[in-house]
C-alpha cells in the first residue's frame, strides 16, 4: 500500500489537469502457492481490491466534478455464470486479508481471485451508496471485460497450461463472452468518458451492456464489512 499512498500524495500535491475518470484495473491471479504483500496482506486481495480502495478513497476529493470511476471486475464472481472457476467464498474481509497459509493449492488461488472480483462489485455498490448515487457528482460502475486471451492474467499458471490456453485462444474467440483486449478496452474507455454513459452509476456492465451481478454482490452486510475492514487495514499500514 505504500506505493499507492505515494501516488495519492503525488496527486494531492502536484498541479495536474482536472481528473474526470479513474479506472481501477490492477489485477492478478496467484495459483502457485500463496503470496503476501509487503504489508502482510494476501496478494490477490491486496492488489485486486485493497489497492483500489486506497487509491479511490485517497484521491476522491481531488476528482473534478462530474467524474467517473470504473472498477474492473469479472464474470467469474458470479456462480450462476458457470465459468469453470471456483465459486467465491466470502466469510469476512479479515479472512481474505489473512487466510491460513495452508490454503495454497491452485484451486484456492483461483477461488481467491473470484472472491476478489466479488469484492470489486461489493466495493462499487457501497461506494455508489456513499456518494448518494451520483448526487455528489461522481458516478461509479463495475465492469466485466469478459475473457481476454493475451491479457497476461494467467501468467502465474504452469507453463503447460499457459501453452494450452494460447493454442486454444483462436477457437475461444467465437464465444460471446470472449473479447480481444482491444474490444474490451474500447468498452472500458466508453464507460469512463463516452457521453452515452453520463449520469449512469451503480451499475454492473458486461461489455457495454448493464446487467445484474451475482446475488451475493447485493449483500449490504458484506459490503459494509468489506469497507470497514479495508479502512482498518489501511490504518495499520505505516
Amino acid at each position: 500500500m505504500r506505493s499507492v499512498r505515494s501516488f495519492v500524495e503525488t496527486v494531492r500535491t502536484t498541479p495536474l489537469p482536472p481528473i474526470r475518470a479513474l479506472v481501477c484495473n490492477a489485477g492478478l491471479q496467484v495459483v502457485s502457492g500463496i503470496a503476501f504483500t509487503d504489508d502482510g496482506v494476501e496478494m490477490t486481495f491486496g492488489v485486486n481490491h485493497l489497492g483500489h480502495f486506497a487509491l479511490v478513497t485517497g484521491i476522491l476529493d481531488w476528482l473534478a466534478r462530474p467524474a467517473r470511476i470504473v472498477v474492473v471486475s469479472s464474470g467469474t464472481h458470479d456462480p450462476s455464470k458457470h465459468t469453470g472457476m471456483p465459486d467465491p467464498r466470502y466469510t469476512c474481509a479479515a479472512d481474505l486479508a489473512h487466510p491460513p497459509t495452508d490454503q495454497n493449492t491452485p484451486a484456492e488461488g483461483r477461488r481467491r481471485y473470484t472472491t476478489s472480483k466479488l469484492c470489486n462489485v461489493l466495493f462499487t455498490y457501497e461506494l455508489d451508496r456513499r456518494l448518494d448515487h451520483g448526487e455528489q457528482g461522481v458516478m461509479v460502475n463495475a465492469f466485466d471485460p469478459g475473457l481476454m486471451p493475451g491479457s497476461g492474467l494467467a501468467r502465474d499458471y504452469p507453463p503447460i497450461l499457459r501453452l494450452a490456453y494460447r493454442l486454444l485462444s483462436p477457437m475461444l474467440r467465437v464465444l460471446p463472452f470472449v473479447h480481444s483486449t482491444r474490444v474490451s478496452g474500447e468498452h472500458l474507455a466508453a464507460l469512463a468518458v463516452d457521453p452515452r454513459f453520463a449520469g449512469v452509476t451503480g451499475q454492473y456492465f458486461a461489455g457495454a451492456k448493464a446487467i445484474r451481478s451475482s446475488a451475493e454482490s447485493y449483500d449490504r452486510a458484506k459490503a459494509l464489512d468489506l469497507w470497514e475492514t479495508s479502512e482498518r487495514l489501511l490504518a495499520q499500514v505505516t
